[in-house]
């Protein structure tokens, strides 16, 4: 009979061992380009600097999101490691509670440990199972557990809670839904004690993180707002398969839950229906309605929270009750298999994979042994390749980024002043586009590193919104655009007005000329509003995708992303802007000829016909000037002398044929993908910065793109510089980065089949003529693409 009890501590032992390693150390990822990696790293440089959440920053993420973000920085991974540590501690815990509770039947509980805390890997997903888990033992028809441990749970909900606001609320949610539960069932004490409790630690964790009390209700309004509009800006189709099954699974769990505790007390089991279900929800609205990698957070949540209430149901469940179960775990694998990442989870459950997972763990523990030495190696070393490939301007006092790439700046040793909503595609409603707007009037950087790049092919200028006007008025051009256009604040703002051009009220799909009343910039509002069954549609799943058709003056016809809440805020409409350089040429004097191809000539807005009644018939569009004066003409890169790459200096071409006639390189481009490969440019002799100067003949509008590598990368996007230029010739100019080292170039002199000439050179930052590698021989016929160039993951 000994044999038992002892049974029963190793496995409790086993499964605190395997949640300290699987969940305690975090994995450190090092700093990368592109979005989501550069809200990481601002996360955590937000909390280095005390930044105020809710004033300074305002995001879906609070000041403790930088313990649940995976990018790694040598001065928090110590608080990391803690709160990893304490994470897996009271969720081990609470497992090992949950199994005594149970009884000699709770054996299931500890056999699944090592599957759930599989589970616990994917980051939201994480949070997720742990809400449930909560949700369970709070609310569940089990045995009150340790009051210690019931504290500690409700710690740990207020630090999930200070991570993300989604968080915040649904554990507050399930806090009064459990004091209620303690108040029918004649506990007083505690039904005051344990909201008392939570609020109490999310505000004293609120004040150690740095936080002033009073921006607490504005990080709250600041992020419901995001939270509100996140649907109807951020949602992406996919396949419908993947959610019904869902929730399908969902809908058999709770099944199974009603029939086991519904009649033993019926209040009780609607609390914990209603706590499970919140829980369940937010996880498909995570995952579903942006259906992308995001599906992955709500198929291993399902798949984590069914299985604990399968390990805690199943022992005093019926052949009914357990029939349910059964199914509903068969279902969210389903789901799990239907998504992409189904066979990497299949692979990882085989012994194999298993031994992989927890073996690879051994590597954490090597580095939390030496502080992370390896780890703080790489991250110093990962800066340094994104600091010589990303060069920002000297002297350049605050400054911030207008796109998501503050991967660029947190490289350097810049002083970063972020405008509220540092990421602009997250500004989805009028009320953030002003806090974003009026932040730079009052108070914006000193220089601006301007980008225009968004998500989901949102119009281009959308996502900048409100915030254009003000640049509009404080900021002048101080540099042509390289890598960046350089804007610096003006010692006094200029004047500018909207002038009223024009409101109409239009039909979804009818075709609404642009006049332009004489002004070159032209400012609209678009009033698109769901219909009833839109904003149902909305709060349950995912509103269909709003798109504005623009047809240009060159003939030219484009289709992008309209979010709703944005375009009623207003934005810059014509001309079609979507690269730095098209910026400066609006803000410049004497340039509007440039952009005159770009003028918007008419737009439509259109809603896939089968959804078309999740909006309202009429949209009503206001058209305005802008009228400002714009500033002189910045000092352009007129080198000396440069070292052209003349002939025969061809490495590879694609969808093209070339040839060469003296200096001049002809590309004849047979696709949509033409692109010529230069050879590689030594380092400058006297240390200095090199400058790529292209003189290029376009055929027709387009966009031209330079790619930079260093000899062990490839081409990636994140190292492109875009042109948007009209038909003729045109002289650009890219600074080269990576000082010390050797780098090719790639030069994509257009999107469109058809007659390209360029020609090529490189200066020093001097005037000099820079140095060229290495030349390939003379062809008439097309070089082959050497092995390492790749188009990179994904366009912006």
């Amino acid at each position: 009979m000994a044999v038992r009890p002892f049974l029963r501590r190793a496995a409790e032992a086993i499964v605190l061992l395997l949640a300290l390693r699987v969940i305690g150390l975090p994995d450190p990822r090092m700093p990368e380009p592109t979005t989501d990696p550069s809200y990481q790293l601002a996360l955590n440089w937000a909390f280095s600097h005390g930044l105020q959440f809710g004033r300074d920053i305002i995001f879906t993420f609070g000041p403790l999101g930088f313990l649940h973000v995976p990018r790694f920085d040598p001065s928090l991974q110590q608080l990391r490691v803690l709160f990893g540590l304490g994470f897996a501690l009271v969720v081990a815990l609470d497992l090992v509670a949950l199994g005594r509770r149970l009884g000699t039947r709770g054996w299931m509980v500890p056999a699944v440990a090592p599957i759930l805390f599989l589970c616990f890997e994917e980051p939201d997903a994480r949070l997720f199972i742990t809400c449930g888990l909560f949700t369970l033992l709070a609310l569940g028809d089990v045995k009150a557990g340790p009051r210690g441990l019931l504290l500690a749970n409700l710690a740990l909900l207020a630090v999930i809670g200070l991570i993300k606001l989604t968080f915040l609320l649904l554990g507050g949610g399930l806090v009064l839904l459990a004091a209620v539960r303690e108040l029918i069932e004649g506990r007083r004490r505690a039904a005051v004690t344990l909201p008392a409790v939570y609020v109490a630690a999310v505000v004293a964790l609120w004040t150690l993180a740095g936080q002033a009390i009073a921006a607490l209700p504005a990080f709250i309004l600041g992020g419901m707002t995001i939270v509100a509009t996140y649907t109807a800006a951020m949602a992406l189709p996919g396949p419908m398969e993947e959610p019904l099954t869902f929730v399908l699974a969902a809908a058999i769990l709770g099944v199974a839950v009603g029939l086991l505790e519904v009649r033993a007390a019926p209040v009780r089991a609607l609390l914990h229906l209603a706590g499970l279900g919140a829980v369940l929800f937010l996880t498909f609205k995570n995952g579903f309605t942006r259906h992308m990698y995001h599906r992955e957070t709500a198929t291993v949540g399902l798949i984590g929270m069914t299985l604990l209430y399968a390990a805690a149901l199943w022992p005093r469940a019926g052949w009914r009750t357990r029939g349910l179960l059964f199914l509903a775990l068969a279902a969210a694998l389903r789901c799990m298999l239907l998504t992409p990442q189904g066979a990497a989870y299949t692979r990882l459950l085989t012994a194999a994979g298993l031994r992989a997972r927890y073996g690879a763990n051994g590597w954490r523990l090597r580095e939390l042994a030496t502080n992370w030495a390896e780890s703080r190696a790489r991250w110093e070393e990962a800066n340094r390749r994104l600091a010589r490939a990303h060069a920002v301007p000297e002297g350049v006092g605050t400054i911030d980024v207008l796109s998501m790439g503050q991967f660029v700046l947190l490289a350097h040793d810049v002083s970063w002043r972020p405008r509220p909503i540092f990421q602009p595609y997250q500004a989805t409603s009028s009320y953030l586009q002003d806090l974003n707007a009026e932040a730079l009037r009052l108070h914006g950087a000193d220089t601006l590193l301007a980008d225009i790049w968004s998500i989901d092919e949102r119009f281009p200028m959308l996502d900048q919104g409100r915030s254009l006007l003000a640049i509009l008025e404080q900021y002048d051009v101080e540099r042509e655009p390289g890598e960046y256009l350089v804007l610096r604040r003006r010692m006094v703002p200029r004047a500018l007005r909207l002038e009223p051009i024009a409101t109409e009220t239009v039909r979804r799909g009818q075709r609404l000329s642009i006049g332009r009343g004489g002004a070159v910039a032209v400012w609209a509002t678009i009033d698109v509003r769901p219909s009833l069954l839109g904003r149902f549609a909305g709060f349950v799943f995912r509103l269909p995708p709003v798109y504005l058709d623009v047809e240009l003056t060159s003939g030219d016809i484009g289709r992008y992303r309209l979010v709703p809440e944005m375009a009623r805020s207003g934005f810059l409409l014509s001309p079609l802007v979507h690269e730095p350089n098209a910026l400066a040429d609006l803000m410049t004097a004497g340039r509007a000829e440039r952009l005159s191809s770009f003028a918007v000539r008419s737009i439509t807005v259109r809603i896939d016909k089968r959804l078309r009644h999740y909006f309202r018939k009429q949209v009503l569009v206001e058209l305005s000037g802008i009228a400002f004066e714009r500033g002189a003409a910045p000092a352009a890169f007129d080198p000396v002398s440069t070292s052209l790459l003349d002939r025969g200096t061809v490495a590879g071409v694609n969808d093209a044929t070339w040839r060469t006639e003296g200096d001049v390189v002809h590309l004849d481009a047979s696709g949509d993908d033409p692109f010529v490969v230069l050879p590689f440019v030594a380092p400058s002799p006297a240390g200095h910065r090199r400058t790529l100067v292209v003189d290029v003949d376009v055929p027709h509008d387009d966009t031209v793109t330079i790619f930079r590598r260093a000899p062990d990368e490839n081409f990636d996007w994140d190292r492109a510089v875009r042109f948007q230029v009209a038909r003729g010739h045109h002289r650009v100019s890219v600074p080269l980065g990576y000082d010390d080292v050797p780098v090719q170039v790639r030069v994509d002199p257009g999107t469109r089949a058809g007659a390209y000439a360029m020609r090529v050179g490189v200066a020093d930052a001097d005037g000099a003529a820079g140095e060229v590698v290495a030349a390939f021989a003379d062809s008439a016929s097309p070089a082959p693409a050497p092995a390492a160039i790749t188009r990179g993951a994904a366009a912006r």
